[in-house]
């Protein structure tokens, strides 16, 4: 049976590679045309020149709650709570009282310990912008103080973390991908979700501690764009910044015509066959009953592989995936694949 479907085919290979790849390659390259239109209206949301941190305000032009600030227009929920660790000790105490205190629209939650602060993420998951933590040496869990000595150096190692569910995965101190005039760049998340602001506050903080650094401070500054005479001072064109706002609406669809076209043509010769009686010749012929359904269901299966094989390629050269997302979409077009090659089949048993 699968051998008469294949010679089917290629009797009527016009019609095969019409459904096959034709459809798919039209469909595609009209949804990767129209991407492309509109990153071109989406210019990147940071600016060119040198700027300042953006503060931790949702007042300020740029704050990083305000929800109109540059880069924040795609988010849909800003939360300002920070959770801190440990709240018991006195150093950190303060020190949070004087972000508080610099940054009225900081919302900060103490908990004992680091298992404290995964507590409460877990409990105000879409609520939470960022946590602190610090580990504290022996002697200034004792002390209550950050600096121990003024005569030595004191080391204070402490770790923010951002909400992933919000701003996104910060990349990991290796990142060495080309970021140059890109629209989106994952440091981008550094800057705008406020993890350089409040690093730079900290360490500003600690290195007053010392006697005679009241005043030190720290010039920390951001360009976008670093301007140079080998590459031109313009934006790459970069579909990340419209996926978030156009393929995530149309993906699935066009997804589901361009695996679901092709199984039209054996769901109609199904229909076909038994308007005609052809199924009932073919039983009397000694044809069983499972080996006809069993052998549309592989022939489904395996001209819905090549259709999956087909849209990657086309969508991974139409620059709609990157790398990291080819095997999660194949992943997920082999589930819709079997679930909808299993739903056709049940109406040939109607």
């Amino acid at each position: 049976m699968c051998l008469k479907h294949v010679s089917q085919r290629k009797r009527n290979g016009r019609q095969f590679l019409k459904d096959s790849i034709l459809i798919q390659f039209v469909a595609l390259a009209f949804t990767a045309n129209v991407l492309t239109s509109f990153a071109r209206y989406f210019p990147t949301p940071h600016d060119y020149d040198r700027m300042a941190l953006p503060p931790l305000s949702k007042s300020a032009w740029n704050g990083v709650f305000n929800r109109d600030a540059p880069g924040n227009e795609q988010y849909y929920q800003l939360s300002q709570r920070l959770y801190f660790a440990p709240s018991n000790h006195t150093g950190v105490q303060e020190l949070v009282s004087a972000l508080t205190e610099r940054y009225p629209d900081v919302q900060a939650v103490g908990a004992e310990d680091d298992e404290g602060i995964k507590s409460l993420y877990e409990a105000n998951l879409f609520d939470t912008w960022a946590s602190l933590q610090f580990a504290l040496t022996p002697e200034q869990l004792a002390s209550g103080q950050w600096v121990t000595s003024q005569s030595s150096a004191s080391e204070v190692t402490f770790v923010i973390s951002v909400n992933p569910t919000i701003w996104g995965k910060l990349p990991n101190y290796d990142f060495a991908d080309p970021v140059y005039n890109q629209q989106v760049s994952p440091g981008d998340l550094f800057w705008n979700s406020g993890y350089l602001t409040l690093q730079k506050f900290v360490d500003t903080y600690l290195a007053q501690e010392y006697n005679g650094a009241s005043n030190f401070t720290i010039d920390a500054f951001v360009q976008r764009y670093p301007k140079s005479s080998i590459y031109e001072n313009k934006e790459s064109l970069d579909l990340t910044i419209v996926r978030q706002t156009i393929w995530k609406w149309c993906g699935a669809t066009i997804l589901s015509v361009c695996l679901f076209v092709p199984m039209l043509t054996y769901l109609i010769e199904i229909v076909r066959e038994r308007q005609h009686l052809m199924k009932d010749m073919l039983e009397i012929s000694g044809l069983m009953n499972v080996s006809y359904w069993t052998s549309y269901m592989i022939i489904l299966l395996l001209n819905g592989v090549l259709s999956i094989g087909v849209i990657v390629g086309l969508l991974r050269a139409f620059s709609v995936f990157d790398e990291r997302r080819v095997g999660p979409y194949a992943a997920l077009m082999f589930v819709y694949l079997f679930g909808s090659s299993a739903f056709a089949m049940m109406f040939g048993f109607l």
